[in-house]
């Protein structure tokens, strides 16, 4: 400790006296310069002095003697200057022209003739003055000054001033130590070795103030000593609360680990709830796509042979039972695909497939659906459509065609007199107001926020029709999915209205192939031939009835064994497969054929809507695919893209 005192006595020692040392140096700097400063002026103002001097009297007192041509007079007034100290030389030209008498210093400090007329070499400066009587100019005089004279002298002047700034600046240093050293660091370093004492002892009786001077040290002194004093009153004091905040703290701790332990077991437990939701939902995924399989497989049979029955001429009664077979079917397709795209929805797996579009005509396609629902209910069904509708628009024409649907559905199935309406406001720029109006039975308040939920309907709501309660749930989400929102407005007994608005940018194409209207017939398609492999009679039956319609040679094959026979026997245009068969399945089977004959497109028929065949159709076997039960009008006109076929379309 002693020796920590003694470095820190000598370091406050060393640092004060180094300041105060570069500080007297500074100050007697500025001084020495300012004296050097001043000497030099004095030695310019000096010889400019001993100039002016020697040119005034020579000017004057000589003026007569070298009129008169004495050159004793002139001798004795040019040895009377030696008190002009840097004039070291005078010459008179005048006096003789060919030996110029010039008058030099000696040693005596007297001017005198110089017989060899050498000029005392050295910084030496002439000065020639004219000599006048009265107004005629009668000679000159030449003086030669030592320029360097002054400034020998400027020299040994600040020789000596260096001389004594080093003396005052030792002087004002020993002076200043003694002071610092007295009445500053010997009584910090004494306070320092009391409070280094001090701070040793746990309860220290010591005067920590003796020995130190009458000053703010000592005041500093007394003040540490109470402040210390205090500090270790409160000492104890402060140990307890450290040991109840410690104790405090160890029970918290050990309540956070249990929390911890909790918590993580919590996670871990969440996270094998997780996993089994997740296998659930993969359970879930699983069995609705075999399911759907399983129930669009016969209802493509249904709705197939009814459409057949439908075409012929049948007697009234059977003519409205086929239609009533027709529209069930329909409704249950109608069902199973909420129920699929519901699913959808809580997967997030929604995705726009955006077409050019005529609304127009869109809007035709869904009269014609809707139109024998109304007629069956004796609702007048109201289509309002603007004049300046755009001929096409970008937009994902199955999920409008979707949701207005359902929206006309809805209001149909809940309407039982008056009328339903579908009105389409266009705005300009790319702006389209949707909605459907009904005069039905209304909507209470009470029920209006919750009916946009999966499986709600209004608990007022009477109607005998069946329904999933999917279908407005289903109608938001694909209108959120478009970028709008479907609003509703309803007062009981007066009817309701649901609309929304959607952004759809116009196009410049052509009219799509879906808006020409219904195909009733393919130029060109009695020179091609279509193979059609399913290992169900009823799909291969109704397949080709489809195409035999359109005027189609029609090859069919039960399985991928009797499909590669056909082929080889002859290479058809297209192919429709099946792909989920027994043995080996379309997929498979495409693979084999592309492989062999690249050229010819293949076209999934599957019934597997829920994830649109999922990696098969990602593969480069299928060109297409479409789904059970048969669509006829969406074969068409696939058919039209792969093949060299035109459409002849119903009047």
């Amino acid at each position: 400790m002693k020796r920590h005192s003694l470095k820190a006595s000598h370091s406050l020692r060393f640092s004060v006296i180094s300041r105060l040392f570069a500080i007297i140096i500074l100050l007697l700097m500025l001084l020495g310069g300012y004296q050097y400063n001043q000497i030099g002026e004095q030695a310019i103002q000096s010889s400019l002095s001993d100039k002016l001097i020697a040119e005034s009297y020579f000017t004057t007192v000589l003026v007569q003697a070298i009129w008169e041509f004495d050159e004793p007079l002139i001798d004795e007034l040019v040895a009377a200057q030696s008190n002009i100290d840097s004039l070291v030389a005078v010459s008179v030209p005048n006096l003789s022209p060919e030996n110029v008498p010039l008058f030099i210093r000696n040693k005596l400090n007297i001017f005198t003739r110089s017989p060899n007329r050498e000029i005392p070499k050295g910084d030496i400066i002439l000065s020639e003055l004219k000599i006048r009587h009265g107004e005629q100019d009668i000679g000159t005089i030449v003086l030669y000054f030592d320029n360097d004279f002054y400034q020998k002298h400027k020299r040994d002047e600040i020789a000596q001033l260096l001389m004594q700034i080093s003396g005052l600046a030792l002087a004002l240093l020993g002076l200043f130590y003694y002071f610092i050293n007295h009445y500053v660091v010997t009584p910090i370093s004494n306070l320092y070795q009391s409070i280094e004492q001090l701070s040793l002892d746990r309860k220290p009786i010591l005067n920590i103030q003796k020995g130190l001077p009458d000053n703010e040290i000592k005041l500093l002194a007394n003040k540490y000593a109470d402040v210390y004093y205090q500090l270790s009153t409160h000492k104890d004091h402060l140990e307890e609360l450290v040991a109840i905040r410690t104790t405090g703290l160890e029970e918290a701790n050990e309540k956070m680990k249990i929390e911890m332990d909790n918590r993580i077991a919590s996670e871990k437990a969440m996270g094998l709830a997780k996993l089994e939701a997740q296998s659930a939902n993969q359970a879930k995924t699983r069995f609705l796509s075999h399911i759907t399989h399983e129930l669009r497989t016969p209802l493509n049979g249904i709705l197939g042979y009814a459409q057949i029955l439908d075409e012929r001429d049948l007697p009234d009664d059977e003519q409205e039972y086929t239609s009533h077979i027709l529209r069930c079917s329909s409704h249950l397709l109608e069902l199973i695909n909420n129920i699929l795209d519901y699913n959808k929805i809580e997967s997030s797996q929604i995705e726009l497939s955006v077409t050019p579009t005529s609304i127009e005509h869109l809007v035709e396609e869904i009269r014609t659906i809707v139109y024998p629902r109304c007629a069956d209910k004796e609702l007048e069904l109201q289509i309002e459509l603007s004049d300046n509708l755009p001929s096409t628009v970008l937009v994902d024409a199955g999920k409008l065609k979707q949701i207005l649907i359902n929206l006309l559905a809805n209001a149909i199935k809940f309407t039982d007199h008056g009328f339903v309406r579908l009105k389409v406001k266009y705005s300009g720029a790319k702006d389209f107001d949707f909605s459907v109006e009904d005069s039905g039975q209304g909507i209470p308040d009470e029920d209006q926020k919750g009916i946009f939920e999966a499986y709600q309907q209004s608990k007022d709501a009477t109607t005998i029709d069946a329904s999933t309660g999917l279908g407005l749930s289903i109608s938001k989400s694909f209108v959120e999915c478009m970028g709008g929102e479907l609003l509703l407005e309803s007062q009981v007994n007066r009817g309701s209205r649901f609309f929304f608005s959607l952004s759809l940018p116009n196009t410049n194409v052509n009219k799509p192939e879906s808006d020409k209207g219904i195909i009733s017939h393919l130029l060109g398609s009695d020179k091609l031939t279509i193979l059609i492999v399913d290992d169900n009679r009823d799909n291969l039956f109704i397949l080709k009835k489809v195409l035999q319609k359109v005027g189609f040679n029609v090859v069919e094959a039960l399985s991928a064994k009797l499909a590669f026979e056909a082929i080889k026997r002859q290479l058809p245009d297209l192919i429709f497969m099946d792909v989920q068969m027994p043995e080996m399945d379309g997929t498979e089977a495409a693979k084999e054929i592309k492989r062999q004959h690249g050229e010819i497109p293949i076209l999934a028929f599957t019934a597997n809507l829920y994830d649109e065949m999922g990696a098969s159709l990602e593969s480069d076997c299928f060109d297409d695919y479409i789904y059970k039960p048969v669509n006829r009008q969406a074969i068409y006109k696939m058919l039209i893209q792969y093949l060299s076929v035109s459409a002849v379309y119903e009047k």
